[in-house]
């Protein structure tokens, strides 16, 4: 199953007031289904955010946190070494294949590493005037 089905048969509470919404038809029950479908899918965004991190951060040296993307649960860059790229790839498509009934996995890259420049990360140059 997948969509709203899957969510209403793993989901108890969805389901009750579901069946709720259905004995008593109205706004104050449309509205109480509707919350609770939103959390129930925001919850399973958040798992599924830590179970690609948890697979994921292995392979990179780095990873650092991305703003804040509406419509996105997690934005993450991660730091791959060259030789590691395929693999991590490789990794990150058999993710979404085996939750694409309810993730979308947006993989860009390889990118400029410019997520993981901090402000004193380059060299040091020292300016002497005379």
């Amino acid at each position: 199953q997948s969509g709203l089905p899957a969510l209403i048969a793993e989901d108890r509470n969805v389901r009750h007031l579901r069946d709720e919404a259905r004995r008593h038809p109205g706004y104050e029950a449309s509205l109480r289904l509707g919350e609770a479908v939103a959390a129930a899918l925001a919850a399973r965004a958040a798992a599924a955010g830590r179970r690609i991190l948890r697979e994921l951060t292995p392979l990179a040296r780095e990873v650092a946190t991305g703003p804040d993307v509406q419509g996105c649960t997690l934005n993450v860059s991660f730091l791959v070494d060259r030789r590691e790229q395929e693999r991590f790839r490789a990794k990150a498509q058999r993710f979404a294949d085996a939750h694409g009934d309810h993730v979308e996995l947006r993989l860009a890259g390889p990118l400029p590493c410019y997520s993981f420049v901090t402000a004193g990360s380059g060299p040091s140059h020292t300016a002497a005037g005379v």
